[in-house]
């Protein structure tokens, strides 16, 4: 297990190469910036990455790191701007950004619509029939946590299924819920997975307020 108290650092490795499934040069991502509480910094830096390299996989990294630091509104805003790059729609991590924004959108007390335009900007774009579509069924409401929970097959998917229950029954006040299935993912969890150290993190915080 990773140890109780997430830093910054930890955060930085737990994403490394994650968000977009492969490492990112450090002129490409100045998440560290981010990391080290130098907001501004960090957004010039990423305005400059885009202008050297304007993929939708720029925001993407960032926006998960934000996530994880509680910093909604910065992942609320970045997700946004990837969905405003040309060509969003060819990457594959396109649903789980949209996943993530509207996690944080409903955290920030934002309305529900907000939150559902994200996911239905993604949703035309995720094959009929797919884990990734039952995903978003579950994001949007139309399925119950059980119905998602019961449908995972595998590790992988049961990493992603109960890391966004967690964060659903985070948000609905169900505490000692959400941190069961967050022990689950930080205890048996693929660790390669991106919601990995999401639920890391937020385990961390809810323990914390214990």
């Amino acid at each position: 297990h990773f140890a109780q108290t997430l830093e910054p650092r930890d955060l930085q490795s737990l994403f490394a190469g994650r968000a977009d499934g492969r490492q990112q040069a450090p002129h490409v991502f100045q998440a560290d910036l981010l990391l080290a509480g130098r907001q501004d910094e960090s957004d010039a830096a990423l305005a400059e990455a885009y202008r050297l390299l304007p993929s939708a996989e720029v925001y993407s990294r960032r926006a998960y790191i934000a996530f994880a630091l509680g910093l909604d509104a910065v992942t609320a805003r970045d997700v946004r701007a990837f969905f405003k790059t040309p060509a969003w729609w060819r990457s594959e991590q396109a649903p789980y950004l949209s996943f993530l924004g509207a996690l944080a959108l409903r955290r920030l007390g934002r309305p529900e619509e907000d939150a559902r335009g994200l996911l239905d900007q993604a949703a035309p774009w995720v094959m009929a029939g797919t884990w990734t579509a039952r995903l978003m069924d579950y994001m949007k409401g139309s399925i119950p946590a059980a119905a998602i929970l019961d449908a995972a097959d595998d590790n992988e998917e049961r990493t992603e299924a109960r890391t966004y229950v967690g964060f659903e029954d985070a948000l609905r006040g169900r505490r000692e819920s959400a941190i069961s299935h967050f022990r689950w993912v930080r205890d048996k969890g693929s660790r390669n997975f991106v919601e990995y150290p999401l639920a890391v993190a937020e385990l961390e915080r809810l323990e914390k307020a214990r």
